[in-house]
């Protein structure tokens, strides 16, 4: 970080606390500002982003010393924060060089598995390389894994269905909730581990090139259930009804219990926990699985699931 006084002369101010932070997570990026009172009436500052390509320069919104920005092209950047004291009369400046770059080569897979032969428990993930570049050793590689009351708190379609940026904005990601840590070494590639509970889990596979400062990392909400003896999520009997099961080309899926929401949002997984279609539903509406390979899948809506087999 580049720390530029534009007052230097003016030794009223001690700006020596002043931070600029960032999180990011491809090309959206968050920046704070820390270390002065933000409160102080005197106190103003404003975010500035430089395109150093074709010199446009922008001025960013911002609140409480926070400010989000998207990148929309590969490129080189100055974020410029300047701050400023009215009542004293002198500022100082802070600079930071953003370089996006984009990650093609970084794949993620993963596969859910049970140890008990019922229901989902165990996951096993793996990160590509990120590279094609043979004895790379610029890149690091880490696996994080969350899971405490915040992600519980959430319900089942907000889960679902909220974006990576916005869980990404609104989530803690408190030490607290940090059940795996494992990086930098390439071993940390390969993710092995059983969820000691039910709930919501956030895997988090990141990618850190540390010759040129740049990472990324990938968002993957997987969803622990409470199993019967018969493998199968508890549910409401006959809460759902799927006819034909098993289809090879549309399904028609009813709510035979009431709901609290006369229209309530779905999701179909996969057996990989994967979400491969998302929507609606008030009291039945008809799925068109003819593109879906064959398998089990699982449709939820709320806390109620059905498996849905698909054979072609």
């Amino acid at each position: 970080m580049l720390l530029v006084s534009l007052a230097s002369a003016n030794a009223k101010c001690d700006w020596s606390k002043v931070t600029l932070t960032q999180q990011n997570n491809r090309n959206n990026y968050r920046f704070y500002l820390d270390g002065v009172n933000l409160d102080d009436t005197c106190i103003g500052y404003v975010y500035i982003v430089y395109t150093i390509k074709t010199g446009q320069i922008d001025t960013m919104t911002s609140k409480n010393g926070i400010t989000d920005i998207t990148f929309n092209g590969k490129g080189k950047y100055n974020v410029y924060l300047k701050i400023w004291d009215r009542c004293k009369k002198c500022d100082t400046s802070l600079v930071r060089e953003v370089n996006i770059a984009y990650f093609n080569q970084c794949k993620y897979s993963y596969k859910l598995s049970s140890t008990t032969n019922t229901c989902n428990d165990s996951i096993t993930a793996e990160m590509s390389l990120g590279t094609t570049v043979k004895n790379d050793t610029c890149w690091q590689y880490w696996h994080y894994v969350y899971h405490g009351p915040m992600l519980d708190s959430l319900t089942q379609g907000q889960w679902d269905t909220m974006s990576d940026y916005e869980l990404f904005a609104n989530y803690d990601f408190n030490d607290s909730d940090l059940v795996v840590i494992q990086g930098p070494e390439n071993r940390a590639r390969i993710l092995k581990y059983k969820f000691p509970t039910e709930g919501h889990y956030l895997v988090i596979p990141q990618w850190y090139n540390s010759c040129t400062g740049q990472d990324t990392f990938m968002f993957r909400r997987i969803t622990i259930e409470t199993c019967n003896n018969t493998g199968i999520p508890s549910i409401g009997k006959n809460s759902i009804a799927v006819s034909p099961n098993p289809s090879n080309d549309r399904v028609l899926v009813c709510l035979t219990t009431p709901t609290k929401n006369p229209i309530c949002a779905y999701v179909l997984y996969d057996a990989s926990g994967k979400v491969v279609m998302s929507g609606s539903i008030s009291n039945c509406t008809q799925l068109n699985v003819s593109n879906l390979t064959n398998g089990i899948y699982t449709f939820k809506t709320g806390n109620l699931t059905q498996k849905i087999v698909i054979s072609h």
